[in-house]
Parts: structure tokens; C-alpha cells; sequence
């Protein structure tokens, strides 16, 4: 039976040396994982309420005890815990689960157990300690007779922290989250897999800790002493994909190698020490890419976006760009679809280069006077040979942009329902093919709505495939949202929406939900999801339906366009904790920046436009 520890943060009978031993109610034993430690907070005698954001967290050392009877950084290892909302059980109490992170060898922990707000800001410590036993030991401890590639790759870097004590610059925190990246993308065993991860995660902790004490390291020692390393883990990640990779499919992932090639360069050191708690300890599953659409058009009617602008606020909430192409058609019938100019995309990447945001996708729509005008899934060209030869000249075309221009994916398509056809199936794999032969590098993706997504008539195109793309706009619930959220609106209830079946799959015989699609996907086609649309609109009855019934006049100035923006934020935090978490989810273009659907303005009043700050700057997701 699980024992409550019940702790009071008012401490006035607590002297300022006093220390809570813990062990009677909790202990740990090395290579313990997921264990529960179950706190009750109290207030004054009553329950604390977890007001303003509060989670708990732990922090401290473990290791053998000095001549104070406590574990420093001389004595012991650092490790640390920040809890989440989804860590607050009821009734005052948190039940925080601990990684196998938190008991790296026997001997005592002793640090601090308390709570922080949302800002990272502690409230209230403890000073706590326990006992962490011996474990059993497992292959990757004895480094022999079982060396495993895996185990080669931990032993050189436990070589790299001894052997590098000069000058460090540049980038183990982006390292680290490409090598987490590369993981994502594995076709390989799940719990080797993990394995993998907790081990890195372990060596980042520790070579943190090493920095502090021994100082930094030079690029050009770095550079030397990884060579070995970088093959080494490409063998181990072999090791284990190879093995389940269906016979003839592509590798699914690229080399460490190719990955710290594509790094960004002059990241400070304290980018590691901010980010590694969050990215290492947390077992929230993270996203590949992370996105906001922006619409470009030659249409005079429409605010080209600007790096003092709409690029500057997707810097301040940490996500790249998704551009959305227009692309023109006279009728829902025109064979001959054109495109607009180049140099509105040359603008564009100039723009969000100046403002330090990178582009993820290439995402052409089809659409009336360049516009979003059109309902694509009407579209059905009158000559569909015509059409064919033409859309392939076009995303042959878009293709060679990103290609130039360093942008990882294209979408071949959105929510053209009659195109997906399982008719025209021939079509898409001559397409996908005359891409690949010029550019193998390029991932391709198309944007399905929700007819298509959940119908395996039209799904077959997740055959040519890197990722399925899906449009998602759930009906969230059957209430309007009040200022500040008023009502109480509660995320558990609009997460719930992941688990029911689309609507439009009704009558059709799939009654799965929107995870079991992802699931599905992955499972018959070996491929994860991209969701490329997914939003509300900034009024009262946005998680009502799509379009609203009252949508505010668009204002004179766009970047002082006003709106419910607690909508977008309650959707944001409904898919962040909910089908976000679905592992085969990789990534998200959110809609949208402009008119209806923005959820920022240059008033800085925006919660929306905090809460993607929140989970993606902040490294939630």
C-alpha cells in the first residue's frame, strides 16, 4: 500500500536546518522506474488548492552522505522532477511518479520537495531525504561480457566527459533533442526504444553536472571526441530497427551525423540548463515539428505576414512556419490550376528569416482568386488527364523550393476529396515517384480532411506517404466559452472529443476514434500522423462548430484584431494533453495566422498565443 507523506507549507515550527527523513513512508532502489510518491500539501490545516498553475518537484543529489549528514554535488549526482497538472490526484494530494532518473546509484537522496507556479517559480520547499537501496544489476551496468552497440555508445561518453575539460560552445541541448527526434521517428522495438532514450537522457543529466564542476570544452574537441560516438549509436539504432523493419521499407530515420549537420550553431550553454530538466525527465510525448499556418497570396485584399509582425510572435511562441500557398482555379471544374508568383514565397522565408523563424512545410491549396474560396472537397477537374500532368509539374515545381530553401515537407494536396479516390491511386504513386527520383531527402505529406482521413477508400494514399496529414476540427462541446473562461470549461472534457469517432465517419462502418485512426495508420501503413489544420475560431461558440455564427468584423488594421482568444487557448490545451500525446502524432500546423481564425494581435493580450508559448517554448510537447 502506497503511504501518504502529509506536509504543511506553513512552517513555523520547522527550523530553517530541519530535514523531513521520508524514508519510513517512501524509498527507491536503483533502477526503480515509475515510482509512486504520494504527497498530501496542506495549508495551514487545509488542503492546498493548486491555485495559479502550482505542480510539485524534487530536486537534489544522491549519494553517500557528507560530515553534515547530507548529499551535495561533492558527494552525490543531481537529479530532478517537475510534476504536472496530471500529478494532482485531489483532496491536496499529488502522486508523482518517478523516473528510474531520480535513483542513479545507492545511497541517500537529499534535496528539496515542494511546489512551483507555471513560471517555473518555487512557492514553497521542503528539505527531504531517503534512502535509494542497491538494485539488481542489468547488461547495460557490466560492461561485459555483455558490451552491446548500445552499450559502447554509453562507455564513449562517459569517455567524452573525462577526457573534455576545456572550452565548451555550441550545442549538446540541440543534440539532445535531435537524437529524441530521431528516436520518434524509429519503426523499431518501443521498449528498446525507451531504453535508448532513458539511457541519453541519463548521460545529459550527468554531463550537465560535469559541466558546472570541470568548466567547458571547445567545438573542436567536441567535434573529435563524438566522431566514434555518432557511428557507434547509428550501429545501435540499426541493431534495433533493423529487426522489425518490414522487408523492402526505407530506413526511417537519418544518422546522428545528418542531424548534427542540420543543427543551428551558437546555442549558449544555458539552453542545456534551462531546457534539460523539462526535456529529459518529463515522460510527455514530444513533437517533431511544431507549426503555425500563414497564408500567401497575390490577392491585394491581403496583409503580406512581416518579421516585425506575425513573425515575430511566432518566435515568441517558439514554433516554425507552415506556408499556405494559393493556388488559383476559375471554378471547381478548371483543369488548369495556376500558380502565383514565386517571389511571394522568397518574401515570405525572407521575413521569417529575419525573424529567426525556420519553415516546415510547403502547403499549396487550391482555391478561388487565390483565395481560400473554394470547397475542395467539390473539386473535380472536367479533364482529369490535363489536371494530373499539371499537378505534377506543380509540385515538382514546389518541391524544388523546398529543396533550395532547406524546407523539410511538402503537401501534396488538401482536403481535394475526389482526388484521393481510390481510383486515382496510380496517379498519386507517379507523382510521389518523380519527387523521390529528384528529391529523396524531401518528406511528403498530404492534408486530408476528415471524410478522407477516416475513410480507408481514400486513406490508401498513406502508401506513398512519409506522414498521413489530417485537417482536424472537432465539435469540442455544446457550450460557448465566457471571458476568462467564466463557465469552467474544464480540458479534461474537451480532450474527451480524441476519443469519440469524427463525425463524418458516422454511417460509413468506422467507428474508430480519432487516436485508433492514428493508431491505424501507423499500424497498416508504417506511418505517423501530421496534423495539418487544426484550430478554433476566437469567438464564443469556437469549440461549438467551425464557423462561427457571430464572427467579429475583421478590424481596419489586422494587428489589432480582437477576440475570444480563451477559445483557441482551451483548444490548444485540449490537444496538447490529448491526442498530441498520442506517440504517433509527430507534429502540428495550427490554424491560422489573419482573419477569422487569429488568436494573437500586436495588444499583447493574447492567452491563446501564452498557451502555445507554454507547451512549445516551453517544452511540454
Amino acid at each position: 500500500m502506497i503511504s501518504t507523506i502529509t506536509l504543511d507549507t506553513y512552517k513555523q515550527q520547522i527550523g530553517s536546518g530541519d530535514a523531513f527523513n521520508l524514508s519510513d513512508s517512501f524509498n527507491g532502489r536503483v533502477g526503480d522506474e515509475q515510482v509512486p510518491l504520494v504527497v498530501q500539501f496542506k495549508e495551514r490545516g487545509l488542503a492546498q488548492q493548486f491555485q495559479d498553475g502550482l505542480v510539485p518537484f524534487l530536486s537534489g543529489f544522491v549519494g553517500s552522505l557528507d560530515e553534515n549528514d547530507q548529499v551535495t554535488a561533492e558527494t552525490g549526482e543531481p537529479v530532478s522532477y517537475v510534476g504536472t497538472s496530471d500529478d494532482i490526484v485531489g483532496l491536496g494530494r499529488v502522486k508523482m511518479n518517478l523516473p528510474g532518473t531520480m535513483f542513479p546509484q545507492d545511497g541517500y537522496f537529499y534535496g528539496f520537495l515542494g511546489l512551483q507556479n507555471a513560471d517555473g517559480k518555487r512557492v514553497t520547499t521542503f528539505n527531504v531525504w531517503f534512502r535509494v537501496y542497491n538494485g539488481n544489476p542489468d547488461m547495460f551496468v557490466n560492461k561485459a561480457p555483455f558490451r552491446t552497440e548500445l552499450q559502447k555508445v554509453i562507455d564513449a561518453f562517459n569517455d567524452l566527459l573525462v577526457s573534455s575539460k576545456d572550452t565548451f560552445s555550441a550545442s549538446m541541448n540541440d543534440w539532445k533533442q535531435q537524437v529524441t527526434a530521431l528516436l520518434t521517428d524509429l519503426n523499431g522495438d518501443y521498449a528498446k526504444v525507451q531504453t535508448t532514450v532513458n539511457l541519453i537522457q541519463q548521460q545529459l543529466t550527468t554531463l550537465e553536472a560535469q559541466i558546472k564542476s570541470d568548466g567547458l570544452m571547445t567545438q573542436n574537441d567536441l567535434t573529435s571526441a563524438m566522431q566514434t560516438l555518432h557511428q557507434q549509436f547509428d550501429d545501435s539504432m540499426k541493431e534495433v530497427v533493423d529487426a522489425r523493419r518490414p522487408a523492402g521499407a526505407a530506413n526511417a530515420y537519418k544518422t546522428i551525423g545528418d542531424r548534427m549537420d542540420e543543427m543551428p550553431t551558437g546555442k549558449k550553454f544555458n539552453d542545456l540548463k534551462n531546457n534539460l530538466q523539462n526535456l529529459a525527465l518529463s515522460d510527455r510525448h514530444r513533437l517533431t515539428y511544431k507549426s503555425v499556418s500563414v497564408g500567401l497570396t497575390p490577392h491585394a485584399g491581403v496583409r503580406q505576414p512581416t518579421a516585425d509582425f506575425e513573425f515575430k510572435h511566432l518566435a515568441n511562441m517558439g514554433v516554425s512556419a507552415t506556408f499556405v500557398v494559393m493556388l488559383n482555379v476559375t471554378d471547381k471544374n478548371d483543369s488548369n490550376v495556376q500558380m502565383p508568383d514565386d517571389t511571394i514565397i522568397t518574401k515570405a522565408i525572407s521575413e521569417a528569416t529575419a525573424a529567426g523563424v525556420s519553415v516546415t512545410m510547403l502547403k499549396p491549396h487550391i482555391g478561388i482568386s487565390f483565395m481560400d474560396w473554394l470547397d475542395r472537397a467539390t473539386y473535380e477537374p472536367r479533364d482529369w488527364a490535363a489536371f494530373w500532368t499539371n499537378w505534377q509539374n506543380i509540385m515538382l515545381h514546389y518541391a524544388g523550393i523546398c529543396d533550395a530553401n532547406k524546407i523539410p515537407i511538402l503537401c501534396l494536396g488538401c482536403e481535394q476529396y475526389n482526388c484521393t479516390d481510390a481510383s486515382m491511386m496510380q496517379q498519386w504513386g507517379t507523382l510521389t515517384a518523380a519527387i523521390r527520383s529528384q528529391y529523396p531527402n524531401l518528406k511528403l505529406t498530404y492534408a486530408a480532411n476528415g471524410d478522407e482521413y477516416f475513410n480507408e477508400n481514400h486513406a490508401q494514399i498513406a502508401q506513398y506517404l512519409d506522414f498521413m496529414g489530417a485537417n482536424f476540427y472537432p465539435r469540442y462541446t455544446y457550450k460557448t466559452v465566457q471571458p476568462g473562461n467564466a463557465g469552467g470549461i474544464s480540458i479534461d472534457e474537451l480532450a474527451r472529443v480524441f476519443y469519440t469517432a469524427n463525425p463524418s465517419s458516422i454511417g460509413t462502418g468506422n467507428t474508430r476514434t480519432y487516436h485508433e485512426m492514428v493508431d491505424f495508420y501507423q499500424g497498416k501503413y508504417n506511418v505517423k500522423t501530421f496534423v495539418t489544420e487544426i484550430g478554433a475560431m476566437p469567438t464564443d461558440d469556437g469549440l461549438v462548430h467551425l464557423l462561427s455564427d457571430n464572427e467579429p468584423a475583421a478590424a481596419s488594421d489586422p494587428t489589432q484584431q480582437t477576440g475570444r482568444f480563451e477559445t483557441p487557448a482551451l483548444a490548444m490545451e485540449a490537444f496538447f494533453n490529448g491526442l498530441a500525446q498520442n506517440p504517433n502524432i509527430i507534429g502540428f500546423a495550427w490554424w491560422a495566422v489573419g482573419y477569422p481564425f487569429h488568436f494573437f494581435n500586436a495588444l499583447g493580450d493574447s492567452v491563446a498565443e501564452d498557451a502555445m508559448q507554454k507547451y512549445v517554448k516551453g517544452g511540454l510537447v
